[in-house]
């Protein structure tokens, strides 16, 4: 199973907290259950962390998924305060604990901003969140068009980790960064858009076809 480059410091901290609960339980039975339950949320760690290669349809008229989940709405129509500064379309996706959370770029094109936000953090699937949550909001100029994403930190979610910086050129697909333990992710954008799913459907990073330009 390949892991997130994210994952490997948290791993190494787990590991020594792992070796000073064993090292207890060897003296006190009472940290025999302790050393169950951090293996537990060990192995959790790793399914967590889990970053799989995802080689789907790559077409500059399809927008292709940022993220796995649920997808909450379509063609909402939105104010967007940091680039559009109007109503603009919007798609939300819901990520749960369980979902691969390793973030991808819905078009290739130059990253033009990329603006943080310090909120709060009330439960991704409530609207509220996209406004009020800690969030990063990545805009891309694919030389056409502009298409935002933004990463919102969920009720668990604490940590929001992007890739990319201005200036770089990304690709279709690419990893852009990853949220942690449960979270948003939407995309915004002004142009005509045939949506190909629908809200309650399942979707994946990097394979899922969101929709298709008009």
């Amino acid at each position: 199973m390949k892991l997130s480059k994210h994952a490997f410091l948290i791993i190494f901290y787990e590991i020594i907290v792992a070796s000073g609960l064993l090292a207890g339980a060897y003296f006190v039975w009472l940290f025999k259950p302790l050393v169950v339950l951090w293996v537990l949320f060990m192995a959790f760690t790793l399914y967590f962390f889990r970053d799989p290669d995802r080689n789907g349809e790559r077409d500059e008229n399809k927008i292709i998924c940022p993220a796995d989940g649920v997808i909450l709405a379509v063609d909402e129509e939105v104010d967007e305060p940091y680039f559009f500064k109007e109503r603009v379309k919007r798609i939300s996706i819901f990520m749960s604990l369980f979902n691969v959370h390793v973030n991808r770029a819905p078009l290739t094109g130059k990253v033009e901003m990329i603006k943080h936000y310090p909120g709060k953090f009330f439960n991704a699937s409530f609207d509220k969140a996209s406004k009020y949550n800690e969030h990063t909001f990545i805009l891309i100029n694919t030389g056409a068009d502009y298409i935002g994403v933004k990463q919102i930190a969920g009720f668990v979610a604490r940590r929001i980790v992007t890739d990319i910086r201005v200036g770089d050129e990304i690709s279709q697909g690419q990893r852009i960064g990853m949220i942690r333990f449960g979270s948003r992710v939407e995309v915004f954008y002004k142009f005509d858009f045939n949506a190909k799913v629908k809200p309650g459907d399942k979707v994946k990073a990097g394979l899922t076809v969101l929709g298709e330009k008009k």
